[in-house]
């Protein structure tokens, strides 16, 4: 009787021990989940939440084998009582083979709940592997993530301000917004070389050409012999205004810069069949601010504008003649122009 006492305080020591065990692992598990938000350098969150579930599995399985083993050995205390009738009356012969029966027994249902619980363990342990393996892959996947996030580098710099140079370009294809540019080479503008600067005519194209402007890629002339005459695909009753074109500052150098119209002369040209020189009547002097990237366009006063419209002859020819710059002291380099107006 000693002896079953003894086995029964040593195996509720063991289950006190144990389950003592699982419920720290629990609490460990749910700590590491617990800071799975929060960042730090020594563990990271993966390695946190895997751990988190493996404690928290092997704390629960713990749990269970251990309530099974209680459950039994309860089972086993009320059977050995129950057929112990030596233990209520000492007289009887045959009490001593009672209580091996029992014990037999129980130990016999104590062993069936062990390699249950193994079975349960496994289980749960295949589980945990296959938990542990998705973590891994999750790991994986998130440092190929971070390798591939890099610093930005210097082609994707320049790639950004290509697209910020070409949304400007496009913004110049029709920069006079709503206005029609009766200048546009692709619909008929064309200039006239016999009453235009001779020098570089070829590339005085550039003027009328309706594509966006490449920065430098302009006509560069000195001042001196800055002017073009342009014949208009329309004849006009009378002219608005002109506009004209620039790049961003950031994407020529400041010599190109200091190149940039300032003071540029409009004239309304008409040809005269008694003489070889065109009339030229002055429709104004136009001053432009250094460029930003943004066309500018300046109108035509009033007083200019009345007089074409009361000298009832359609207008062919614009003049335009650049007259100074941003502080070059030779060149002038203008992109495109862009003359608007009401056709007649």
């Amino acid at each position: 009787m000693f002896a079953f006492g003894s086995a029964a305080f040593c195996t509720a020591a063991t289950i006190h021990r144990g389950v003592t065990t699982c419920v720290a692992d629990i609490f460990r598990g749910l700590t590491l989940w617990a800071t799975v938000a929060i960042p730090s350098k020594k563990c990271s969150w993966q390695r946190r939440l895997s751990d988190g579930c493996y404690l928290l599995v092997w704390g629960f399985a713990g749990l269970l084998q251990s309530v099974v083993v209680i459950a039994v050995l309860c089972a086993v205390a009320i059977g050995v009582t129950v057929r112990l009738p030596g233990l209520v009356d000492p007289g009887l012969s045959k009490s001593a083979s009672y209580p091996q029966a029992g014990i037999q027994n129980g130990l016999g249902t104590i062993h069936r709940a062990q390699e249950q619980a193994r079975n349960v363990q496994d289980g749960i342990e295949s589980k945990i592997s296959h938990v542990v393996e998705l973590v891994q892959d999750l790991q994986k996947t998130d440092k190929k993530e971070s390798d591939s996030v890099e610093e930005p580098s210097l082609e994707d710099a320049l790639l950004d301000e290509i697209q910020l140079e070409v949304n400007r370009r496009l913004r110049q294809v029709d920069a006079g917004g709503s206005k029609k540019d009766w200048a546009n080479h692709n619909i008929g503008g064309q200039i006239v070389s016999e009453w235009s600067s001779r020098f570089d005519p070829t590339l005085a194209q550039v003027l009328i050409d309706s594509r966006p402007s490449v920065p430098g890629k302009c006509w560069k002339v000195p001042i001196s012999q800055a002017f073009v005459t342009i014949l208009l695909y329309r004849p006009l009753r009378v002219v608005d205004g002109i506009t004209i074109s620039s790049v961003h500052p950031s994407t020529v150098t400041p010599e190109l810069i200091s190149m940039a119209p300032r003071s540029v002369r409009i004239e309304a040209i008409y040809p005269s069949p008694q003489s070889p020189t065109p009339q030229a009547v002055l429709l104004g002097n136009l001053q432009f601010r250094i460029p930003t990237g943004e066309p500018q366009t300046m109108n035509i006063d009033q007083t200019s504008r009345d007089l074409l419209a009361a000298r009832k002859e359609p207008l062919d020819y614009i003049r335009i003649t650049w007259e100074s710059n941003h502080g070059h002291p030779e060149y002038v380099c203008p992109y495109r122009v862009q003359v608007h107006g009401t056709a007649a």
